[in-house]
């Protein structure tokens, strides 16, 4: 039988209580990442009835009851934000466990290396271009991003390209409610890879209205260069301010979110291109790759370090 020095889990909520329990035994050391809510809600989002649930609900105490009980066996949380982090602190759960932090910069350099390219080549002409990639539900603040650019266009030239896919009836009925002139300055693209989007915006909007923990896109088009409008919430905040790669605006202010999209595409793709390294310096040469934020070698790091830890903790209780 293989012999293993640490348990590296991720995102396998139904099978970690099991997991967890069999390491304890076996005195293996366990790190967790955590990338969602999984733990303290069966939906993952913490979103209930159109708001964010600020602790655990009755319903989602009852059916995380074992997995609460099993993370005391867990020795090391890497959380891909501070906010992600402090919820769970908040809510009681991996109080015991060391923590660490790190945003999804995982993203392979040749995957960016030809589409940076095509995207600083992208013409300049036609009207300024805003792109939303992700699902197309309520909560991941839709209808807001749809509602603010509309009303911006008795303002400015723009169009919004809509990148991903959503139930069927909600997003039929979000085509079918948008005004003519609407309609037609906004592309629901449905399912198409990360650079159909990106390499035709000049700006990414990220409007989630959930609590997202961090959101990849936001690394995704930092890499590329392209600025981006999000909102304050979850763990999207810290990173867009942190890095200076965008503007933050309040979740559900319709208002904000349209004087931002106005105040971009007023500018023109000249001007906006030509200021964003000044406005946004963290988009100049934006460390998002693994290999240039040096990913996985923090992340052997925290592996080797949860490892030394257990090592001299059962060293310590066996002289006790």
């Amino acid at each position: 039988m293989e012999a293993f020095d640490v348990v590296y889990a991720q995102n396998a909520t139904r099978l970690q209580p099991a997991l967890f329990e069999v390491c304890a035994e076996l005195d293996l050391p366990v790190c967790q990442h955590l990338h969602d809510y999984a733990f303290l809600c069966p939906r993952t989002s913490m979103f209930r009835d159109g708001r964010n649930c600020s602790s655990q609900c009755f319903d989602c105490k009852i059916l995380t009851f074992r997995m609460r009980s099993a993370c005391e066996h867990v020795d090391t949380v890497i959380s891909v934000s501070d906010f992600l982090k402090n919820k769970f602190l908040k809510n009681g759960i991996f109080r015991e466990a060391d923590h660490a932090v790190l945003h999804n910069r995982t993203l392979p350099a040749s995957s960016v290396s030809d589409a940076k390219k095509g995207f600083a080549a992208h013409p300049l002409d036609g009207p300024f271009t805003f792109g939303y990639l992700g699902a197309v539900k309520k909560e991941k603040g839709i209808e807001i991003l749809i509602e603010a650019f509309a009303s911006s266009l008795d303002s400015v030239d723009a169009r919004l390209l809509v990148g991903g896919i959503g139930e069927e009836s909600y997003v039929r009925d979000l085509k079918a409610n948008l005004p003519k002139k609407v309609r037609e300055n906004i592309e629901f693209m449905g399912h198409v890879d990360r650079d159909s989007v990106l390499l035709q915006s000049d700006a990414v909007i990220v409007p989630s209205v959930w609590e997202e923990p961090q959101g990849r896109v936001l690394i995704e088009a930092a890499v590329l260069g392209i600025p981006v409008i999000a909102s304050k919430s979850g763990g999207i905040s810290e990173v867009v301010r942190e890095d200076r790669i965008g503007w933050l605006y309040l979740p559900t202010d319709v208002s904000e979110l349209k004087s931002l999209i106005v105040r971009a595409a007023q500018e023109g793709k000249t001007v906006w291109r030509s200021k964003a390294y000044e406005r946004f310096p963290g988009l100049e040469s934006y460390a998002g790759t693994a290999e240039s934020s040096k990913y996985y070698e923090r992340l052997n790091a925290i592996l080797e370090e949860t490892v030394e830890k257990k090592s001299a903790k059962l060293t310590s209780d066996s002289d006790a």
